[in-house]
């Protein structure tokens, strides 16, 4: 049996990441969660004490990490603020670092991993979320360069980036010639953009970008020209992993701050832990969370071993993030009205948890997945 294991390394750089969540981050949470602007003083906080763009080789300015490392960062930033996790997760923009040309690598990526740009990459579209075969942008070559229309939504950050990275299908006399990836500077001529009012999350700015007729250099088309759909594809394998890892950091810091609470708070004379119906539940959650730890780092370790990790991504995935929703609102049903107020900060966990269950993939769409890895093609519901 696979087993993950982390080294004196990882450790000590768990204690790293841990200690300045604790002391950085964690008290401003609930404060940065009431603002809608993007925080940029996080950010480029996060940018000094490097944990914006981990996985971004150390020759353009990140640290190089493996993917064990890259959890441990989420999963200690997360029980902070979960918005912190998700920048150190998107900073990463890990499917175009070694294949985007190098003149852009030195141009972003340096000043993503200082706090100082910020880059968005986009896939989904208005009519092709989970079905990313069915994307509609097209990509058409004009002179020596390319020009894009359409649109992409529910992409993250793109309030404020100055870049998105976009998969859309190449188009060539009338036809399609499979899907490419392209660098776009957002704040050239053609482009628009728009931001949703979320119910969590919102200081990550998510909403949409349209391109009309958006002209690129031809050294902004990242990777094998047409091989753009595999690319992205094999690339959501990790981000899930990573994804669900944010959902059960948020869980574990609720189920924690529930069980402190209930054996300081007292009923009928006594800690309401001595009451059955609150304290099974806090421990079955403990039990549950345990589990999904085992499996997160499972698949991160798989993916550091270069081994086939797409089930235990998916598992990961459909579960853990459904799991964070149900052990969060345990934890604000136990701390009772007050669990219900703004003074606590588990009213905004469970609205910030919530996104995650959508992002990345639903839960459908990784059982969908599981149905093909453990029953066959044969078995897949369409």
């Amino acid at each position: 049996m696979l087993k993950p294991e982390t080294s004196t390394e990882h450790d000590l750089f768990r204690q790293t990441a841990r200690e300045f969540a604790e002391k950085e981050i964690a008290a401003g949470y609930l404060e940065r969660s009431k603002i809608d602007d993007f925080p940029w003083e996080l950010y480029r906080l996060m940018g000094r004490h490097g944990f914006l763009g981990l996985n971004i080789p150390p020759e353009y300015g990140g640290q190089g990490v493996d993917a064990v490392s890259m959890g441990i960062a989420l999963e200690e930033l997360g029980k902070a603020d979960p918005v912190a996790a998700m920048l150190a997760f998107f900073s990463g923009v890990g499917f175009f670092v070694n294949e985007a040309a190098d003149s852009i690598k030195q141009d972003i990526l340096p000043r993503i991993c200082r706090g100082e740009a910020v880059a968005a990459y986009g896939i989904t579209e208005p009519e092709a979320g989970s079905d990313v075969a069915s994307i509609r942008m097209k990509a058409r070559r004009d002179g020596d360069g390319w020009v894009l229309s359409g649109e992409k939504t529910s992409v993250s950050l793109i309030s404020v980036a100055e870049s998105v990275v976009v998969l859309a299908k190449i188009e060539e006399n009338g036809e399609i010639r499979g899907m490419g990836i392209f660098y776009v500077p957002t704040g050239i001529e053609g482009i628009s953009r728009s931001t949703f009012n979320d119910m969590g999350a919102r200081q990550i700015g998510r909403g949409s970008i349209i391109f009309d007729d958006v002209r690129i250099p031809a050294e902004n088309s990242i990777g094998s020209e047409g091989k753009g759909f595999h690319t992205i594809m094999a690339g959501f394998d990790l981000a899930r992993a990573y994804v669900s890892m944010i959902a059960w950091s948020i869980a574990y810091q609720s189920n924690a701050d529930a069980i402190a609470y209930v054996r300081e708070r007292t009923a009928f004379g006594r800690p309401i832990g001595k009451f059955e119906g609150i304290a099974f539940g806090l421990v079955e959650d403990a039990t549950l969370l345990e589990a999904a730890k085992l499996l997160l780092y499972k698949t991160f370790w798989l993916h550091d071993m270069d081994k086939p990790h797409t089930m235990e991504s998916a598992m990961c995935k459909w579960w853990i993030p459904e799991l964070a929703v149900k052990v969060i609102h345990r934890s604000l049903l136990v701390h009772g009205h007050y669990g219900y107020s703004d003074e606590l900060p588990l009213q905004q966990r469970l609205r910030d948890a919530i996104g995650l269950e959508i992002g990345d993939g639903t839960a459908e769409i990784m059982k969908i997945i599981l149905t093909r890895e453990l029953l066959g093609r044969e078995c897949l519901p369409f």
